[in-house]
């Protein structure tokens, strides 16, 4: 028993103390163990024997370079190898590596110009290379011994991928690796996490490999199956091609491959999670699958896959690729059968097309399309049995919707839409994926809002229209980073749009409509707004310092009319009627729309009738600039007086100011006529503006019969008016008045009792004249 524990004290000592023998002498030794067990020149630094875990050696600061066909950076180094020692080799004088932990190494795979990967020469004995100064050939052949390769393990290391010379930005990271063989056949366990050198942010899980490659004839026969967790799409996407495809989910991959390296079979599946309204793809346990087979040429780096089609599937896949890892290429066909429409216009707004998020599609899509990166889409498609809505507007339907596809351009139609009340238009436009949107639309007659279910926003005079036909054409471009630019011809019929600062909407009945960019031409008008008719032109020129340009012709209107329907503009007093006459309270402010409006056109008005006066404006320029508006020219008539002169409107106080100046001439008074120049100015609306009248000027007359006694033959003069508790009074001055041959010089005004006074001299002779005064219509 004392024998027994000495021997285990003995061994116990001897693996404590065997770590701190130094085992330089056996350096040169070692490095042709590995490079034996590689195939490369391999350089270690210093190396202890372990016994605890079995004998073996843990070597220092070690370097595998590379076989010489693959390039001169080395193959793998690594902090630490711990080495197994083959016991029986041992016995028969031979250091011989049975195991080889690799611990957190770096390993260089690469992909040499000839078409092997450097791998295959540690797989393949035919392509296995004398790389080593130290290996001893056999004779006459230059290669060394053949050797099984000892089985290797890796833990949380980092696998690069280069292209001859050239390191590619996709890498594994946190990568374990076990490989061991038996009898010439190699078992394989890899798992990493694929990434890129130029992303920073990491959206995909694990990928897995678990196999074996067994020596055959016709060389390595390989068995493998791979699986990739759970991961983002977009993250995926943009492993292999940095601009991705900016659609949102997860995919999953399980794959099985077997065959020779050239040309391995490939079965298994994709499974997609959380894609928005990926409803194209048959769901089976919460999941939607894609089944599909092909084969893989590692060495010429080709994919070929295409999906296994059910009876019932809408969509049928191929995908090629090639230059997998060294400059990722591909494409994609696939062929839909009635697949569901609501799919394919949610993927095509993934890819950046500039379709309205409120807008819902419904119909099936067939035909076959292509996709390649570098191209974009291809082919044709028809949209059948499809309808469309934008939020509560009406449902458009369209029976087929023909769709080209040439690049990053769509196009589509021309095709009929019909709506829900049996009214036709015709469609037809493209778009470009993130850059441009082209819509034409065509109709014979179509309700207004029907326009609106396209999506489109800001239809010139459309988007204001609450009701109505049109018929024409009208077309929407949209190119990324500018403005929309509308274009079109259409007329419009019994369609209403309501305007700021008018109480009622303007009733149109029929107008033509011309766009062009941002100018807008509304020609042959025929409207009504209230009681109110009229016609004309209007015109939108956004550059201009007043963009709203028009000519209106009202045939007749009623001052109270025009005045309820202008009241918007011209009362924004607070409060009842003592508020607003004794000027109590804070005015309403000024509207935003009022500040902003600038407005020029010209304005004729046939009749406007003030009770029994009615007022003709021939015609008159307005300006319109916020809160003060001009009219100038004005050439009308009072009744069968002529007028003119210009009108100022103040609009910035709590009550309008109105500001006249001109002429009134040929005024019927007693018999004869009068003119009248001056300035009249008032304030408030309805009785308050008679009240707040006032006006001053010069007035001239002809053959005045001012009682049934006195006729003047001509009178000149100054007046103010003024307007009082009894109305209207006048005050004249600087009288001259010519009766018969005498001339008389004066002054007169308005007595308490409503009678008109005049107080004149002639050659120091006091006469008086008392007459009546005349109603705005001029009678007595």
């Amino acid at each position: 028993m004392k024998r027994l524990w000495l021997a285990i004290a003995a061994i116990v000592a001897l693996g404590v103390i065997a770590p701190l023998l130094p085992l330089e002498i056996f350096r040169p030794s070692i490095e042709r163990a590995l490079e034996r067990a590689l195939n490369r020149r391999v350089e270690v630094g210093n190396a202890h024997l372990t016994l605890f875990t079995g004998p073996g050696l843990s070597i220092e600061s070690v370097t595998i370079h590379e076989d010489p066909r693959a390039g001169i950076e080395p193959f793998a180094y690594m902090d630490t190898l711990d080495a197994g020692l083959d016991w029986m080799a041992l016995l028969h004088g031979r250091l011989r590596l049975a195991s080889l932990h690799l611990g957190d190494a770096t390993i260089n795979l690469v992909k040499t110009d000839n078409g092997p990967w450097n791998f295959q020469y540690l797989l393949n004995p035919d392509l296995r290379f004398a790389g080593s100064a130290r290996a001893e050939a056999n004779p006459g052949s230059g290669h060394p011994p053949s050797e099984s390769i000892p089985s290797i393990r890796m833990r949380g290391g980092r696998v690069n991928l280069k292209f001859g010379p050239t390191k590619s930005v996709l890498y594994f990271d946190d990568a374990d690796l076990d490989v061991s063989s038996d009898d010439g056949a190699m078992e394989l366990r890899f798992s990493g996490a694929p990434k890129r050198t130029d992303r920073s942010a990491q959206d995909f899980g694990h990928f897995f490999v678990r196999g074996t490659a067994r020596p055959t004839p016709q060389g390595q026969q390989l068995d493998l199956r791979a699986e990739l967790e759970p991961s983002s799409l977009d993250g995926v996407a943009h492993l292999f091609d940095q601009r991705g495809f900016n659609i949102q989910g997860v995919v999953a991959l399980e794959a099985q491959l077997s065959g020779l390296p050239s040309n391995l079979k490939v079965t298994g599946q994709l499974q997609f999670d959380d894609i928005h309204r990926w409803d194209l793809l048959p769901q089976r346990g919460g999941r939607w699958r894609l089944d599909y087979q092909g084969s893989l040429d590692l060495s010429g780096e080709k994919l070929a896959l295409a999906s296994t089609e059910t009876v019932d599937s809408p969509l049928a896949v191929q995908f090629q690729a090639w230059n997998l890892l060294t400059s990722p290429q591909w494409r994609a066909d696939m062929e839909l059968k009635e697949a569901p429409l609501g799919t394919f216009v949610e993927v095509a707004r993934h890819m950046g097309a500039a379709i309205p998020e409120k807008l819902t599609v419904h119909g099936s899509v067939s035909g076959a399309v292509c996709y390649q990166p570098e191209i974009g889409f291809s082919g044709s498609l028809r949209m059948q049995e499809s309808e469309f809505s934008l939020s509560d507007l009406p449902l458009l339907k369209a029976e087929t919707v023909p769709v080209v596809m040439d690049g990053q351009r769509v196009s589509f139609g021309p095709a009929e839409i019909d709506s829900d009340d049996n009214q036709t238009a015709q469609a037809e436009g493209s778009f470009t994926f993130g850059q441009a949107l082209d819509v034409k639309i065509t109709t014979r007659g179509l309700k207004t809002e029907d326009a609106r279910v396209f999506g489109l926003p800001d239809v010139p005079l459309m988007s204001q229209v609450s009701r109505g036909t049109w018929r024409g054409w009208m077309r929407y471009r949209l190119a990324a980073g500018e403005k929309p630019v509308w274009s079109g011809e259409y007329d419009l019929q019994n369609a209403r749009v309501a305007v700021d600062g008018i109480a009622d909407p303007l009733r149109i009945q029929s107008a033509s409509v011309s766009a062009d960019g941002q100018r807008l031409v509304v020609s042959r008008i025929k409207a009504k707004v209230g009681d109110v008719a009229f016609s004309g032109d209007y015109r939108w020129e956004p550059k201009a310092s007043r963009p709203h340009q028009f000519r209106l012709v009202v045939e007749e209107a009623n001052a109270d009319e025009i005045q309820r329907l202008v009241r918007p503009v011209l009362a924004r007093s607070s409060g009842g009627f003592f508020s607003r006459t004794l000027r109590l309270g804070a005015p309403e402010p000024v509207p935003e729309w009022l500040v902003k409006r600038r407005a020029a056109g010209t304005i004729a008005v046939r009749s406007l009738n003030f009770g029994d006066t009615r007022l003709t404006v021939n015609t008159a320029s307005l300006i319109w600039d916020g809160v003060s508006v001009k009219l100038s020219g004005i050439d009308g008539a009072l009744d069968d007086s002529p007028v003119h002169g210009s009108l100022l409107l103040d609009l910035s106080n709590r009550t309008p100011r109105y500001c006249f100046e001109g002429k009134l001439e040929d005024f019927a008074y007693k018999g004869g006529r009068l003119d009248f120049s001056g300035r009249v100015e008032s304030f408030g609306t309805g009785t308050d503006l008679l009240a707040g009248l006032r006006a001053n000027g010069t007035f001239r007359g002809r053959s005045i019969q001012f009682t049934p006694e006195t006729e003047f033959r001509s009178v000149a003069g100054g007046f103010e008016l003024t307007a009082g508790a009894g109305g209207l009074r006048w005050k004249l001055s600087e009288l001259e008045i010519a009766e018969g041959a005498d001339i008389y010089s004066g002054a007169g005004g308005t007595q308490p009792d409503g009678k008109l006074a005049l107080d004149l001299s002639s050659r120091g002779r006091q006469v008086r004249y008392l007459g009546s005064l005349v109603t705005l219509a001029g009678q007595p």
